[in-house]
């Protein structure tokens, strides 16, 4: 699943780009402070100017997947040094939108979500939504915040060869995502979902040197 955010305050613009958005099942509407994988923005609504929101935007460059819509093209001319996925005109966006979404899922199914095989059939999980993989008796598991899937895979290692560097081994039992750490004890680490998993001695201190690196880089 996908998060979209949507910044427009013309009131029927913004209903059709949600019809839209609502017409994809791995696409989910979030408000205006969440995290993003993709933004849409009115430049056109005063408060969505470039000239205020350029250092959001600089911000959010070449992290979030951003679409820009405009009355006419004399403002697209103004942005500089942002990788922008895709610039829509008003008058095109019932043409345009549908197939800008449709190349950014395929975009982003590739590169940052995962393939899952499960009883109910074939399902893309994003990466940042994944709290953790374990092996138990033969068979991995994947964790969600609410929820644990039985998956395809053979082995912790294949799946972690579709994974970022944001996840690592615990034990040769179970690899968890690093920005879901909430705390690491004498042998466990604890999720923020409350989830919790054993720490192996032998990997502990890697595992700590990680979490605290990546705490850094924030």
């Amino acid at each position: 699943m996908f998060d979209i955010g949507i910044w427009c305050d013309d009131e029927n613009l913004k209903a059709e780009i949600n019809a839209q958005v609502e017409a994809f099942e791995d696409f989910r509407i979030q408000n205006e402070t969440a995290r993003f994988d993709i933004l849409i923005i009115n430049i056109s609504d005063e408060n969505y100017s470039l000239a205020k929101i350029s250092s959001i935007l600089q911000e959010m460059n070449g992290k979030t997947i951003l679409v820009l819509l405009a009355k006419d093209s004399a403002p697209l001319l103004d942005i500089m040094g942002l990788y922008v996925y895709q610039y829509i005109l008003h008058e095109q966006l019932v043409e345009r939108l549908p197939s800008c979404l449709n190349s950014i899922q395929s975009y982003l199914m590739n590169i940052t979500s995962v393939c899952i095989h499960h009883a109910q059939g074939k399902q893309y999980i994003a990466i940042h939504d994944i709290y953790a993989f374990t092996y138990e008796e033969g068979f991995v598991y994947l964790y969600l915040q609410n929820k644990k899937i039985s998956t395809q895979f053979t082995s912790l290692e294949k799946a972690m060869n579709l994974l970022n560097s944001d996840f690592v081994f615990v034990s040769r039992q179970t690899i968890v995502s690093l920005p879901k750490i909430d705390l690491i004890q004498k042998d466990r680490v604890i999720l923020n979902n409350g989830e919790s998993f054993g720490l192996s001695r032998r990997r502990k201190s890697q595992v700590i040197a990680q979490w605290e690196k990546r705490g850094e880089l924030k």
